[in-house]
């Protein structure tokens, strides 16, 4: 949702933003469990299947209603999804679901450390509200009302990672971004700090500027059940499912190299 992540105790002071070589760790596809790179896209016009290049024995499917879907578009890196754009009321959506098919789930990190992000461009953001679509969800899994979950969102152009454990809550934010740029932003939680990384991106693809913000995050263990699915550029409320009743959070814009990672 479009509200400001308060950091949950004393703990969980914001460290200075400061500049770094690179956004996302250099790695081989098989080092992601998640990777998702957009590459096999058949040409322009809407995306009907989608590869994993990670690791993971995973199934990745576009959960739609109202006559959205997820297209192909370009992207800095070569190609990358566009999601439906704001619309008044209850407007179309396009929300990618990723399920374990393995029955070991290693999207559910649990005591281990983890990461996540993406590429993105973000829509000119709408001066009206619609509670059906007032956030800007890029990764998500579990619910705010659950017992885990771990989020990646854009709301009012700012990024912020928000992580919850048997432990405890941790969240942290990075500064408002410009629309209609290329930025890259990555999640990491490990040995006790929850960091959140933002970059600018060239036209090439290259990392041109990053920051990262780091907070204090003794959250314990993040176990979800596999009937909570991981979910990229929206919220869903179970498997095939948008959320109903509140804000969908649909990311209005573009995403590119998406990737998950244990350790």
């Amino acid at each position: 949702m479009r509200r400001a992540l308060a950091l949950l105790g004393a703990a969980a002071v914001l460290f200075p933003a400061v500049a770094v070589a690179g956004a996302q760790p250099a790695q081989a596809d098989s080092a992601y469990v998640l990777r998702l790179a957009f590459d096999e896209a058949d040409g322009a016009g809407r995306a009907k299947a989608f590869r994993n290049d990670g690791s993971g024995d995973v199934n990745v499917s576009a959960v739609t209603e109202n006559g959205g879907h997820p297209r192909w578009s370009g992207s800095p890196t070569g190609t990358g999804l566009r999601l439906p754009a704001f619309a008044l009321g209850d407007g179309p959506h396009a929300v990618l679901q990723v399920r374990d098919t393995r029955g070991t789930d290693e999207l559910s990190p649990g005591s281990r450390g983890f990461g996540f992000g993406a590429d993105f461009r973000l829509d000119k953001q709408p001066q009206v509200a619609n509670p059906r679509d007032n956030g800007e969800n890029l990764i998500q899994r579990g619910l705010a009302t659950q017992a885990a979950q771990f989020k990646l969102q854009v709301d009012h152009q700012v990024p912020s990672c928000a992580v919850h454990g048997a432990y405890g809550k941790a969240a942290v934010s990075a500064s408002a971004l410009p629309v209609g740029k290329w930025y890259r932003a990555t999640c990491t939680l490990s040995l006790g700090r929850l960091s959140l990384t933002v970059a600018r991106l060239g036209k090439d693809g290259q990392v041109k500027r990053a920051t990262v913000r780091s907070v204090a995050a003794e959250v314990g263990p993040v176990d979800l059940p596999a009937s909570v699915p991981m979910s990229v550029g929206g919220k869903l409320a179970g498997v095939d499912r948008l959320a109903s009743g509140c804000s969908v959070d649909q990311f209005n814009g573009r995403v590119d190299n998406v990737v998950y990672w244990l350790g």
